[in-house]
């Protein structure tokens, strides 16, 4: 579902560095997480993975729903203002109805939940 959005994202700012060109320094990787965690003094660290399922029945349902859901993308959305908004978001749309042609579909996402003693 993330990487959906990504690409989504990517099409409508593609001035933007892509959101996989720096992977290998995230907070995607369990290892780059435990490290960065163990990193700013927290101990008995423990990196555990949640997976998500999402049901697409349409773009525009999962574009407003992901947007509402991501504090960076909602703060972006209003900062641009509604014109420049719907002009990134009618980009965005087309972006993944190219790439979601099998409606209605599930997508999965992992999110990675970190805990610690600190």
């Amino acid at each position: 579902a993330m990487q959906m959005l990504f690409g989504a994202m990517q099409a409508a700012f593609p001035k933007k560095p892509e959101a996989n060109s720096t992977k290998i320094l995230s907070l995607e990787e369990p290892d780059n997480f435990k490290r960065e965690m163990q990193q700013a003094g927290f101990t008995d660290v423990t990196i555990t993975a949640f997976d998500g399922t999402w049901q697409v029945d349409n773009v525009e349902t999962f574009v407003d729903s992901m947007v509402r859901g991501s504090a960076p993308i909602a703060m972006l959305k209003y900062q641009l203002g509604a014109e420049a908004w719907s002009e990134k978001r009618a980009i965005m749309l087309a972006y993944l109805q190219e790439k979601l042609v099998n409606l209605p579909t599930t997508l999965n996402s992992r999110a990675w939940i970190g805990t610690g003693r600190r």
